[in-house]
């Protein structure tokens, strides 16, 4: 018996160049390249022109060279200037860091290679005095700007037992602190009409005020503000009469409904 064996066919295979998907892949993979190189390394997009605004303490040219300095990216030990690249909230933080004065700053990309800067700078709440050298603190208690000198328009504040020169950039004195200070300030002015000269920070618990009477009063920041507002309040209208005032020693409002005065020398019996 004859026994045929069945001839196996083989596919011949298709170069890859006939390959449908290649070509498209390879044109595709060549004009990524070409994109690529076209945005990192053309320079169209290479930051060339930076716009400020919003500073008037702080000089343009400064807040320029900060940007410059930090502005390039590394790639493949490239210096990359791409406005599209740039970091801008570290770019942000650079600037705030810098510029003690600056409370806030937004940055924005202006095609093709400008940057534009928006600079908010701090407004002064309190004068602090550190032996005669003074510094305008924000509203969280940090020292931004020195001042030539003391000015009347704020609290001049001091802390007990202070030493040395505080930075710029230095926290002084808690925010929540700070804040319940100038409330005391402002209740001071517009309710009792006295004005504050001086404010002392003892501890967390005591600040004495001098005023422009030439007496004091103890508080307790920690405290309801209001309700030691409304017991000065209550002995300067039942107790001391308009002519004692300048007599005053001091009146102490930091605990409980009690509110004792004192007078320098004993004008009463």
């Amino acid at each position: 018996m004859t026994i045929y064996k069945k001839k196996r066919s083989f596919k011949k295979k298709r170069p890859i160049l006939r390959h449908r998907f290649f070509w498209p892949v390879f044109l595709g993979l060549i004009f990524l390249s070409l994109v690529t190189y076209f945005f990192l390394f053309s320079g169209i997009f290479d930051l060339k022109q930076i716009d400020i605004s919003g500073n008037s303490k702080i000089k343009t040219q400064k807040i320029e060279i900060v940007l410059r300095q930090n502005f390039s990216k590394n790639i493949l030990d490239f210096s990359i200037n791409n406005i599209f690249l740039a970091d801008l909230p570290g770019l942000e933080k650079k600037i705030l860091d810098s510029f003690p004065e600056a409370d806030q700053v937004f940055l924005q990309r202006k095609a093709p290679a400008s940057l534009i800067c928006q600079i908010k700078e701090k407004i002064p709440v309190a004068i602090f005095d550190a032996s005669g050298t003074y510094f305008y603190l924000d509203s969280k208690g940090i020292a931004f700007e020195k001042p030539a000198e003391s000015s009347a328009d704020f609290i001049k504040l001091k802390i007990n037992d202070f030493t040395g020169i505080p930075s710029l950039g230095e926290k002084l004195i808690e925010g929540e602190t700070l804040a319940e200070i100038l409330r005391i300030d402002n209740g001071m002015k517009n309710i009792l009409k006295i004005i504050p000269t001086e404010a002392v920070l003892v501890s967390p618990e005591r600040l004495d005020v001098f005023t422009i009477e030439q007496w004091y009063v103890f508080f307790n920041p920690e405290k309801d503000v209001d309700w030691q507002i409304t017991k000065i309040q209550a002995v300067l209208e039942k107790y001391v009469k308009p002519e004692e005032r300048p007599q005053l020693e001091y009146v102490d409002v930091r605990f409980g409904d009690l509110a004792p005065y004192k007078y320098k020398e004993a004008i009463r019996e």
